[in-house]
């Protein structure tokens, strides 16, 4: 072989291990973070025919610039809304910009939308969510969003957000009832344990009690040791929620018990709160729950007391011997 067909041979082998290391390559640890929010989301619940805006905080956690473009005549992100565990109905606008033969609107802008952001750097957009999904339905709505860091390319990483959970009641529903007004039943919560070690579970113990002369539902819906008829409201010592985020794939499905309770009877139920909420940092939580009142939550919510938890740090694993 002479030196040219050699050094021709070398070149070529060289050119192939690059292009086999290259379509081999590990996929990059992602460039940036999404985390969801609403102005509604400390609200018991959120009223039928409202518009509800999701901010969406896109953050830069790379040592480079990062480009967060996107062509406006698409989805900014891919959305997932469950309501009570289900994909809830999308809406006309949704359904026409996802079509695979999309009808664009007259004179819509087709270009595409650049934003930089600087190591560390951070950008929120608002997201009308209600023009993508109905929400009129009362339930429970859990809402997540997603983004590729390199949409089409082999080294695309899905970067998700954390997971919302918002409820909604209908437009004619009165406002919450506190423990302290007309009602047609009453809620206690209390633990075994008010004061637990870090990383432990923790449960609390629920009691409804009928104070009407007629009888109310009492159903309940377990999924992981939780008690998903309730509403939970679980805080630090900031005031803010521990609820854990991201996708929950735990609570899918669940047990329902059907049940009525009769005037002046009371039923005792539990919940894990370790299942959806965070409780390994010590210091102090509060608990309270609430839940709607008659099968159709037209009528309201019904809150219960307040308890404080005292997480404590937990003790050093034993010297080895």
């Amino acid at each position: 072989m002479t030196g040219f067909m050699k050094v021709l041979s070398f070149a070529f082998l060289t050119v192939m291990v690059s292009v086999g290391a290259y379509s081999q390559s590990p996929k990059h640890a992602p460039d940036f973070t999404l985390k969801l929010s609403t102005a509604k989301e400390t609200i018991p619940a959120l009223r039928s025919g409202e518009r509800l805006t999701i901010d969406v905080e896109e953050k830069n956690i790379s040592q480079h610039p990062v480009n967060l473009g996107r062509n406006k005549a698409d989805l900014p992100y891919q959305m997932s809304v469950l309501r009570n565990g289900l994909p809830a109905e999308t809406t006309e606008e949704y359904r026409r910009i996802t079509n695979p033969n999309p009808i664009r609107t007259p004179n819509a802008d087709p270009g595409v939308m650049l934003f930089m952001l600087d190591p560390g750097e951070s950008k929120t957009f608002h997201i009308v969510l209600t023009d993508y999904f109905d929400m009129s339905q009362p339930g429970y709505y859990e809402i997540s969003f997603s983004r590729g860091t390199d949409q089409g390319m082999a080294d695309n990483v899905e970067v998700k957000s954390n997971t919302l959970t918002v409820t909604v009641l209908p437009a004619s529903s009165t406002p919450a009832y506190s423990q302290t007004s007309q009602q047609p039943f009453t809620i206690n919560i209390s633990t075994d344990k008010q004061t637990v070690e870090a990383g432990s579970d923790v449960y609390i113990r629920i009691k409804l009690t009928n104070t009407s002369d007629q009888a109310v539902d009492c159903t309940s819906w377990y999924t992981n040791a939780l008690d998903r008829r309730y509403i939970y409201d679980v805080l630090d010592e900031n005031g803010k929620s521990v609820a854990i985020p991201g996708d929950h794939p735990e609570l899918g499905g669940g047990s329902i018990q059907f049940c009525e309770l009769a005037p002046r009877d009371s039923t005792n139920t539990g919940s894990r709160l370790t299942t959806l909420y965070d409780f390994t940092k010590p210091g102090q939580y509060t608990v309270q729950v609430s839940r709607y009142i008659g099968k159709s939550a037209k009528e309201g919510v019904v809150k219960s007391n307040i308890i404080t938890i005292t997480v404590l740090p937990a003790p050093p694993p034993p010297a080895q011997q």
